[in-house]
């Protein structure tokens, strides 16, 4: 239960954070609060065990509220929150990072990691390896083993094993461009013809003004010959359950965020669209995989 006190100023934080969307000084939630500068900072304290706060050293540093924070106040959180996946032992859990701070011993392989978890540490056991990321802006990869749990403060002590940026890089720069569409009143024969040539596994299917209007698989080729639908176009393909609405994004989306739209949508490739809706290019799992191990 927070104070009349301690609720005004995480409120007052939570009102700087939406309009400047960047660390808060203590003197700028001081301002606001109607507290002094050192009343702040010790406030802070006590809202950072409560997993409500976090602090960011450094010139450009200062105080920015938790998730947890804008869910006490029943207030959203920015659209431009991402989390930070965590995965143990193979599998992500329910549960996102809003801290990492590493010990200062030059060697990545042999350094230790504070991880604040945003959720049920409980998930969590000491000895079980877990993957942290990819953050977002550095996409940033800790893989470690679990040295130890604090419940209380939403930590654990993290033994780091390997430590990676993923590439910078946009789907556009890898993409294949310009990919052969087919049209509605395509034949599923001819389709079938261009998947044998070509050794593809998937067309995006265009109408008459090249805008994106589904996309025809393999897979839905051969639920046309188990259905002994040859004989028919693409647009009877679409009304049997090819894709309607396959997973899309623009020339600029990153790497990393071309692989959550995919699981998100639970489909293999990523059709490329401009502003218009008309279809550039196409990149697949294996692609993006193979451009992030090539940066390794």
């Amino acid at each position: 239960m927070l104070s009349s006190s301690q609720k005004k100023i995480l409120k007052s934080l939570l009102d700087l954070y939406k309009e400047q969307s960047e660390p808060i000084k203590s003197e700028s939630i001081a301002k606001m609060a109607g507290r002094s500068n050192g009343t702040i900072r010790n406030m802070m304290i006590s809202l950072r065990a409560l997993q409500l706060v976090e602090s960011i050293a450094g010139p450009k540093g200062g105080y920015i509220p938790t998730i947890q924070a804008f869910e006490l106040f029943q207030l959203p959180a920015p659209e431009k929150w991402e989390e930070v996946p965590v995965i143990v032992e193979g599998k992500q859990i329910s549960a996102s990072v809003s801290d990492i701070g590493f010990s200062r011993i030059p060697s990545p392989a042999e350094s230790t990691a504070e991880i604040t978890i945003s959720g049920d540490v409980s998930q969590i056991k000491v000895g079980e390896r877990i993957i942290i990321g990819p953050t977002p802006k550095s996409n940033l990869l800790v893989k470690g083993e679990v040295m130890g749990l604090y419940p209380a403060t939403g930590k654990l002590l993290l033994a780091v094993s390997e430590m990676a940026s993923l590439p910078a890089i946009s789907i556009g720069e890898i993409a294949t461009k310009k990919p052969i569409t087919v049209k509605p009143n395509t034949p599923i024969t001819k389709a079938a013809e261009i998947f044998a040539e070509k050794r593809i596994s998937a067309l995006p299917i265009a109408n008459g003004d090249d805008e994106l209007v589904g996309l025809f698989t393999t897979m839905d080729l051969a639920k046309m010959i188990v259905l002994d639908k040859l004989a028919e176009n693409i647009s009877d393909a679409l009304k049997l359950g090819a894709t309607t609405e396959p997973c899309v994004a623009p020339p600029e989306t990153s790497l990393v965020k071309a692989l959550r739209v995919m699981d998100e949508c639970g489909l293999g490739r990523v059709v490329i669209i401009d502003e218009n809706e008309r279809v550039t290019g196409i990149v697949t799992r294996t692609d993006l995989l193979k451009a992030i191990l090539e940066h390794y």
